[in-house]
């Protein structure tokens, strides 16, 4: 069983030496590393490359002459990976000795052909912020496991690349990663929908929280977002419109499983929520309310929160 780490970079020297050493200090070594760069400024293709010469890994370094984004160039490192299993791995974060011991354990008990774990958040001095990446995303393992994993995908994205991994066969499938998806949502899409989505409870990384992040784990009140969204009606539209694109895909990736009708119960709903910030007004806060009462909002949304806030927007929100 052939292990590889497809590990994407973009300035990050000064933590890719501590991320590389994680992974070269693994109870069960990766059998490759595939480090895709894109356009960096810094030295850390250089820092990379010494480490990595110093080590027992085969690895190659691809530098990407035009930036590629962050979901296209996880795809191209993918797409040179050899590996029955492929992790997805972040610049910036740090591995626990035993994260690909313990994935390769879980496919073979599950037969899953993606996985992904909880992570504990650290700064960006490597210091425990006393946080767990699901507490701050709200993931909660026993509603998963009751209602299913694409059913918890319909309401928002809950695989962040850095936490997962998965099978060639599913990176086989890959082709695209349609707007607006990053390419470690869509995978997990992939995966929920053919029922081969699998998680791990327990945390497998540190996952590290600074400015810099590309998406990142913040706590923030709900007043705080409301405060937010009141003065940015425009922005909750913008969203409700890329959640709509979102169920569209989810879709049409579900076409001719067991989740089809709900994921288009999913499309209606998103439907329905971007007509009603076309017209806004009481009379659009009453169909909201009626979405809420028949449980699209808890479906498809954050629940109450969710329907609160909305219905405070369609009547008072302000364009910015």
């Amino acid at each position: 069983m052939k292990v590889s780490v497809a590990l994407c970079t973009y300035n990050g020297a000064p933590y890719i030496e501590k991320q590389l050493e994680s992974i070269l200090n693994q109870t069960r070594l990766p059998d490759e590393i595939v480090l895709s760069d894109d356009g960096s400024g810094d030295d850390t293709v250089l820092r990379a490359r010494k480490l990595l010469s110093a080590g027992e890994i085969p690895f190659r370094i691809l530098e990407n002459p035009v930036s590629l984004g962050v979901a296209e160039n996880f795809r191209s490192a993918v797409s040179y990976c050899c590996g029955d299993y492929i992790f997805t791995c972040d610049q910036d974060d740090l591995w626990f000795p035993d994260k690909v011991e313990a994935f390769l354990n879980a496919f073979e008990k599950t037969g899953a052909a993606l996985l992904f774990s909880d992570g504990i958040l650290i700064d960006g001095e490597g210091n425990d912020l006393k946080s767990r990446l699901w507490e701050v995303y709200r993931i909660d393992p026993e509603s998963i496991e009751k209602k299913g994993i694409f059913e918890e995908i319909l309401r928002r994205p809950i695989v962040t690349g850095a936490a997962m991994a998965f099978s060639r066969s599913l990176a086989q499938r890959w082709d695209r990663v349609p707007a607006p998806f990053l390419h470690d949502e869509w995978l997990s899409v992939l995966a929920a929908a053919a029922d081969e989505a699998c998680f791990l409870s327990r945390p497998t990384f540190f996952y590290r929280q600074h400015r810099n992040n590309v998406v990142g784990a913040g706590k923030r009140s709900f007043f705080g977002r409301l405060k937010n969204w009141l003065g940015d009606a425009a922005g909750l539209k913008e969203f409700h419109a890329k959640r709509f694109l979102r169920a569209k895909e989810i879709l049409a990736a579900a076409e001719k499983s067991g989740y089809e009708e709900k994921a288009a119960a999913c499309v209606s709903f998103w439907k329905t929520v971007t007509e009603l910030d076309e017209q806004k007004g009481l009379r659009s806060v009453f169909r909201a309310l009626r979405l809420y009462r028949l449980g699209g909002y808890g479906s498809f949304y954050a629940g109450l929160h969710s329907f609160l806030r909305h219905g405070a927007v369609l009547l008072f929100g302000k364009n910015r």
